[in-house]
C-alpha cells in the first residue's frame, strides 16, 4: 500500500454545486457518482466541503428530516485522500460536528458495519451506534449499514 502524502492544512467551506467535479475526480469511479452527489447537495440544509492543501477531500450534508423537531440526516462522502488521512480530516470534522450539536436535536446517519475504521471514529465523533437495516449509499450500491445518531429522538 502507498504511503499517504504528508498534508499541511484541511480546510472546511461552506460547499456549492461547482465543488462537485473536484470531489468525483478525486474519489473512486462509481456509476452516476456526480449527478447524486448534485442531488444529495441540492435536497441538502449545509453542506461543507473539506479540503487539503487545497484539493477536495471529503464532503458532508445534512438533509432536513423534521425542521420542527430539528431533526437531520448527516451524509458523508470521503475521496481517496480523505481515506488516506482519516486523521487529519477527523480532528476538523469533530469540530465542525460540535457546532451541528448545538444548532440540531437530534443528527443520524449509516455507516458501512465492515468498516472498521468507521467503527472506531462515529463513536469518538460523540455518536451512538445502533442496528443494522439495508441503506443505499451515494454511490447507487445497497447494502446493510448501522444507524447512528446524537441526541434526542
Amino acid at each position: 500500500m502507498r504511503k499517504p502524502r504528508e498534508i499541511k492544512e484541511v480546510t472546511f467551506k461552506i460547499g456549492d454545486l461547482s465543488m462537485v467535479p473536484n470531489i468525483v475526480k478525486n474519489s473512486e469511479p462509481a456509476d452516476d457518482l456526480e449527478e447524486r452527489l448534485t442531488t444529495w447537495m441540492k435536497e441538502s440544509d449545509y453542506c461543507w466541503v473539506a479540503f487539503a492543501d487545497g484539493e477536495a477531500g471529503c464532503i458532508w450534508g445534512l438533509k432536513i428530516q423534521n425542521i420542527i423537531l430539528g431533526h437531520v440526516y448527516l451524509w458523508v462522502h470521503l475521496t481517496n485522500i480523505a481515506k488516506q488521512n482519516e486523521v487529519r480530516f477527523l480532528r476538523g470534522a469533530k469540530k465542525l460536528i460540535y457546532v451541528l450539536a448545538q444548532r440540531y436535536r437530534f443528527i443520524n446517519g449509516h455507516l458501512d458495519p465492515k468498516e472498521p475504521k468507521a467503527k472506531r471514529w462515529i463513536p469518538w465523533l460523540g455518536f451512538t451506534i445502533g442496528e443494522t437495516q439495508e441503506f443505499e449509499l451515494l454511490t447507487g450500491q445497497k447494502m446493510q449499514a448501522n444507524v447512528f445518531w446524537m441526541g434526542e429522538r
